[in-house]
């Protein structure tokens, strides 16, 4: 059985590092290097979709990803410490 992840990313052209989607994450899954936010702990995200909601730059999307695809994504972005 597949299990449905979301994982949060950030278009880091796009963010200008204002912690309005950090702040307002109410798993803190963000962490912060060079200034600007970066997902980590991805795999606890729940999809509520409030670090969208602030993001004023539409910087942030989430991906939806099957357990079995997460060797598609770079593990150091998904399982961030």
């Amino acid at each position: 059985m597949k299990r449905l992840f979301y994982i949060p990313l950030i278009d880091h052209e796009k963010c200008e590092g204002c912690d309005e989607c950090a702040l307002n994450c109410p798993l803190v899954l963000f962490d912060f290097t060079e200034s600007k936010p970066r997902p980590s702990r991805t795999l606890q995200c729940l999809n509520g979709q409030i670090c969208i909601e602030f993001c004023q730059k539409d910087a942030i999307h989430i991906e939806e990803v099957y357990l079995d695809e997460l060797s598609l994504f770079d593990e150091s972005l998904a399982f961030a410490a």
